[in-house]
This record gives structure tokens, C-alpha cells and sequence, in this order.
């Protein structure tokens, strides 16, 4: 039954692929769609007998790498982490396989579609089912493939191609980073196994000095992967996309693989409070910047890709404070209400002649019912609105935050309480930029163009099925399963990832800062909709002062991280490569010594020669001479000196 869940995917990506012209649009559909359900329903049966029965499976398929000291076999392993996790990929690509029956209709490779989105999915599956390091690399790569074939899926559009070649390389200074972390591992442990090789770490008290290193290349690794601020530059692109890739992408699968990797290798971090530190501050930053950066985009795609980058820095901070349980129930939660948000909003352009940016858009609360209730659930679980999903992990988050022993790593009480108020910053514009796009999309009267309204069409089953599911997953996961995933005492990872317990003093924790994310999230909903009601309607944005404009553009494009990287980083990487290698090394050395440049060399040694044979005695005695006399200097100083 476990290896269903394993090969049902692989199964669906190869006849799919191999038999998509003779299988027709229909037979694509029914067959990944099926398949996929089907390995969802294992998943839950996978969830009952691992996570709620404690038990364990794994299963050896075969030997993979045999070679002096390295000995790796392909083995699926089962435990509490993975089951979980199995129920969120798989849950989330049933929802965009069955979306995409309706959204991609019409599109002559609807069946290459499907199957890529299958191979995304059975990647993912390997990754996280994985029982040693190389394994988990084979599913990291990938996922990273996949991103690279699904963003750029529509090929003709040079911005998609643009787009996927930026996540490509991007995520390449990450994939080399935990490369170079796996070489550091087995060099000082001998084995790459996550079993032996965390109790390996455990159990030794006299680590290397390359913890540190080895732990700060993971999380590199993780950073590229989860889009962490410096490295977050691919994941707004992403969007370019169809829209069922960029749920998949973003919910479930290539972005919450980095925070998976760091809770899987908790183990490992435990012994680098350095790193720890790193990335408590990494994520403090990218929840901060995202959230900021998402208020003034206008595309409606884009803000829900900041706001995903503002979520996964949430979890990242908080397993930086070793609270691997809550950052992982943050990414449990997250992934059904950022799907929903995805799938609304793909659902809501594709009605509207492909209009994405949200000022051309307005009024739409009467033509799209269903856009409307699921973009609102799910922003208000964005927000941490009481009682949705996100509500409960978030919070979660905030007061751990607040509530952290000043000797851990011995920081001062008034750093940490900074960093509670930069989290409350964020949940601010999350909550802002959240609303906005409501009272855009659906509040206000329209003020786009005519032909927005041209072909309007309404949804049908194929869209409504995953909306509805996702909209009540959204409302209720959160407190369905936050006894079980963070509970005082819950015994539910087992050793599945390092339990690490904090001993709290409450008598200090005022219950106002336990109220303030709440109050920050509510509030800030009023601010938001006075602000456009007396301002934005009035177009007073237009006077403002030129500082102030200078501003809105500077946070509009995204503080000019690409501007950086292009002008200071792409173009003195392009120069240098024009003068060292192009000039230097290619038409200098490489000619010098090439063909060309030993023709000339022998020419010239040719002509000294037959200089030489003149044919007179004297030239020839002094030739000779000359050499006995080399001859003898040679012979002195070997011997005397």
C-alpha cells in the first residue's frame, strides 16, 4: 500500500507522456486526475496507520550507490513528518490536477500539461519520502526541472521564458550549496543515511568545526529553495505560469521544500546556535520586506506571491528559535489557503479576458460569487483573522516569538521584543494588502476597460469542486489539527524531528501582546477600508508629494533587487567573463598557442635553422665550440654547486 503512493504518480507522468496523442484530452484528464485521487486516499490511510497509530514503515527498494564507504539504497521512508506531508502534496495537486481539466481547456498540450504536473508531483513525493541525503537531492533537482518546464510551459511568450530561466538560476546557487554541505557530511560522518547519520551527530560530543559551515550550506540550500530574502528574486516571476502551476508551486510543493529540509535536518541544527541566529534573522527580513513589497503591487498574482514569501518567512524565523512542530503546522495550514487564493484568482483572470492587475479590475461581487467568498476566506486566513485556518498557527508564532527565554542565544529581552514587532509589522501589511485586493477586485465600481468585460464566462464544476473543498479546508484545518501538531505533549513526531521544549516564564507575558497580532489584523481592516474610501476614490494618491511617489515606486518595484542584480552583479560577472576569458584566455593564450599561434612560432624557428646552414667551416667550429662550453658550465654547477 505505501509504495502506491509512490508509484501511482510516476505511473500517471509515463503514460501520459508516452500515450498523451492516442489518449486525447479526455483520456489524459481522466488518467492523472484518477491516479492522483487515488494516491490522495492512500495518503490518509498512510496518516491514520503512521501519525495517529504511531507507528513506522520503510521500504527498501534497492541498492542504488555502492562504492568504497558510500552505500546508499532507495528506500521510502514513513514517518510522522512525511505522512503529513504527504497529505498536503497530495491533497493540493488533486486540486490543481482536477482545476486544470476546465482552466487549461482548449490548449493543444493540455496532455503534456498534465503530465508534467504528475512528474512535479511524484519529484516532490520522492523528496519527502526519502531516507538519506542523495535521495532527497534526486526529488530536489527535480521539482527544480519541473518549475523550470511548467513556468516556462507556454514556451512562446519570451516572458516566460524569461521567467523560467530566472528560477533555473537562481536555484542553481542554492542546489550547489547543499551539494557542497552533502560532501562536508560524509566527509566527517562516513554516511549520508538520515537515521545513522542524526544519531551520528547525537550521540557525538566532539563535533568538527565544521558544523557551523556544513549547517550554514543547508540553510543556503533552504533559502534559494523557500525564496528567503536575496535569493526571492525568481519566485514573484514564477507567476508567468499557468495558474494550476503556480498553487502547486507555491502551497504545496518547490517552496515548502526548503522549510521541509530545514525540520528534517533539525537534528543537525540543534548543534549551530549560529545559524540558528542567521535564520531567525533571514526570515524576520523576508517576512517583513514581502509583506511591504506585496501593499503596492498591482498584479493580482504577484501580491498573493509576496504574501507567500511573507509565510514562509514566518516559518523560517520560527525554526530558528527550534519550534520545528509550529513552523511545520504554519506550512500545513498555509498550503490550503494559499491554493485557494491561487486557484480563485486564476479562476477570476481567466473569466475576465486575462486582466491580472487589480486597478483595472472592480465591482465583480455580483458576477463571481464563488471568486469572491473564496478570495475573501482565504485572505482573511492570510490576515490570521480569528478562527480561520491561519488564525491559529500564525498566532502561534507571534506569541513563541514574544515569549523566548532571554538566555537563548543569549540575547537581550528589548532584540527579541524587536523582532516580535517587526512580525507584527508584517501581519499589518498582510492584513492591508489582503483587504486591498478585495476592496479592488470586488468593492469598488469597475474602472477597466470594455473589452475586460468581453467573453465573460462563469465557472464550472471542474473549478468549483476545488474552490469549495479548499474554502472549508481553509476555515477548519487549522483547529482540527492544532491539538495534534503542537499540543502540550502531543506525541506525534516522535523522532521525527528534534523536541526541543522551552519552559516559559508567563508570569512575565502580559496578555496584551498575546491580543496584539489580533487587534493588529482586525484593525488595520478598518484603517484599510477608511483609507480608500476617503482617499483612493478622490485620487488623491496622484498629488502627493514627490518623496512620497518616489517611495511608491521604490517599494512598487520591489526595492530594485532586480536592478541590483542586473546592473551590479549580472553585467560584472558578463564583463568580467568578456576580458578574462573571451579576450585574455581566447583570442589571447588560446590563439598564442593554438594552430595559428605555432604555425608562426615554427616559422620562425624554421628560418633561425636555416640561417645556421650557411655552409662555411668557421659557423660550424662555432657551433660546436659553443656547445662543449654549455656542456661544461652544466657540468660544474651540477657538481660543485
Amino acid at each position: 500500500m505505501y509504495l502506491l503512493v509512490f508509484y501511482l504518480s510516476l505511473n500517471s507522468f509515463l503514460i501520459t507522456s508516452l500515450f498523451g496523442r492516442y489518449l486525447g484530452y479526455a483520456g489524459s484528464n481522466i488518467i492523472t486526475t484518477s491516479l492522483t485521487f487515488i494516491s490522495n486516499i492512500v495518503s490518509f490511510i498512510v496518516f491514520y496507520e503512521v501519525v495517529l497509530n504511531e507507528s513506522y514503515c520503510e521500504v527498501n527498494l534497492f541498492k542504488w550507490i555502492n562504492t568504497e564507504l558510500l552505500d546508499v539504497s532507495f528506500k521510502l521512508s514513513f514517518d510522522s513528518l512525511t505522512s503529513l506531508m504527504l497529505i498536503v502534496v497530495n491533497t493540493i495537486s488533486l486540486c490543481a490536477h482536477f482545476y486544470s481539466i476546465s482552466y487549461m481547456h482548449g490548449d493543444p498540450h493540455q496532455p503534456r500539461f498534465m503530465s508534467y504536473l504528475s512528474l512535479f508531483t511524484w519529484f516532490m513525493i520522492v523528496l519527502i519520502t526519502s531516507s538519506n541525503f542523495i535521495q532527497l537531492f534526486l526529488g530536489w533537482e527535480g521539482v527544480g526541472i519541473c518549475s523550470f518546464l511548467l513556468i516556462n510551459f507556454w514556451f512562446t511568450r519570451l516572458q516566460a521564458n524569461k521567467s523560467a530561466v530566472k528560477a533555473m538560476v537562481t536555484n542553481k546557487i542554492s542546489d550547489i550549496c547543499l551539494t557542497v554541505a552533502m560532501f562536508l557530511l560524509f566527509s566527517q560522518f562516513k554516511t549520508l543515511d538520515f537515521s545513522l547519520l542524526f544519531t551520528s551527530i547525537t550521540r557525538t560530543n566532539d563535533l568538527y568545526y565544521n558544523i557551523d559551515i556544513i549547517c550554514f550550506l543547508i540553510m543556503l540550500g533552504a533559502v534559494g529553495k523557500s525564496a528567503q530574502i536575496i535569493l526571492h528574486v525568481w519566485l514573484p516571476d514564477a507567476m508567468e505560469g499557468p495558474t494550476p502551476v503556480s498553487s502547486l508551486i507555491h502551497a504545496a510543493t518547490m517552496v515548502t521544500a526548503g522549510i521541509f529540509l530545514v525540520i528534517r535536518c533539525s537534528y543537525i541544527f540543534e548543534h549551530s546556535s549560529t545559524v540558528l541566529l542567521i535564520i531567525i534573522f533571514f526570515g524576520s527580513l523576508t517576512a517583513f520586506f514581502s509583506s511591504i513589497t506585496g501593499f503596492f503591487q498591482n498584479d493580482i498574482k504577484k501580491v498573493v506571491a509576496y504574501s507567500t514569501c511573507s509565510q514562509l518567512g514566518y516559518m523560517f524565523f520560527i525554526n530558528g528559535y527550534s519550534f520545528y512542530s509550529i513552523s511545520f503546522f504554519h506550512l500545513f495550514n498555509h498550503a490550503f489557503f494559499k491554493a485557494l487564493l491561487f486557484l480563485a484568482a486564476g479562476s477570476l483572470i481567466h473569466s475576465i479576458n486575462n486582466e491580472q492587475d487589480v486597478r483595472n479590475m472592480g465591482g465583480f461581487v455580483k458576477l463571481f460569487p464563488l471568486q469572491y467568498m473564496s478570495i475573501l476566506i482565504g485572505s482573511l486566513s492570510l490576515a490570521g483573522f480569528p478562527f480561520t485556518t491561519g488564525f491559529y498557527s500564525k498566532d502561534t508564532i507571534i506569541e513563541s516569538s514574544y515569549n523566548m527565554p532571554s538566555s537563548y542565544f543569549n540575547l537581550q529581552v528589548n532584540f527579541i521584543h524587536g523582532l516580535y514587532w517587526i512580525l507584527v509589522v508584517s501581519i499589518l501589511f498582510t492584513s492591508l494588502y489582503s483587504l486591498r485586493v478585495i476592496l479592488l477586485t470586488f468593492i469598488e465600481k469597475f474602472k477597466g476597460k470594455i473589452y475586460t468585460l468581453r467573453n465573460i464566462h462563469h465557472i464550472d464544476i471542474f473549478i468549483m469542486i476545488p474552490l469549495a473543498l479548499l474554502c472549508i479546508l481553509s476555515i477548519t484545518i487549522g483547529f482540527i489539527t492544532k491539538e495534534l501538531l503542537v499540543g502540550l505533549g502531543t506525541p506525534v513526531w516522535d523522532s521525527s524531528i528534534m523536541n526541543t521544549q522551552y519552559i516559559f516564564d508567563y508570569e512575565f507575558y502580559h496578555p496584551i501582546y498575546k491580543s496584539i497580532p489580533l487587534i493588529v489584523s482586525v484593525y488595520s481592516s478598518l484603517v484599510i477600508t477608511i483609507f480608500y474610501g476617503m482617499f483612493y476614490k478622490t485620487r488623491q494618491l496622484m498629488t502627493l508629494s514627490q518623496i512620497i511617489q518616489s517611495i511608491i515606486t521604490f517599494l512598487n518595484q520591489k526595492w530594485f533587487f532586480d536592478k541590483l542584480y542586473n546592473d551590479f552583479i549580472s553585467r560584472t560577472i558578463y564583463n568580467s567573463a568578456d576580458f578574462y576569458y573571451l579576450r585574455l584566455f581566447d583570442k589571447g593564450i588560446l590563439e598564442f598557442f593554438g594552430p595559428y599561434g605555432i604555425t608562426i612560432l615554427s616559422n620562425k624557428v624554421i628560418t633561425l635553422l636555416i640561417k645556421l646552414q650557411s655552409g662555411l667551416v668557421y659557423h660550424f667550429i662555432g657551433l660546436i665550440l659553443n656547445c662543449i662550453c654549455y656542456l661544461i658550465v652544466g657540468y660544474v654547477v651540477a657538481v660543485y654547486i
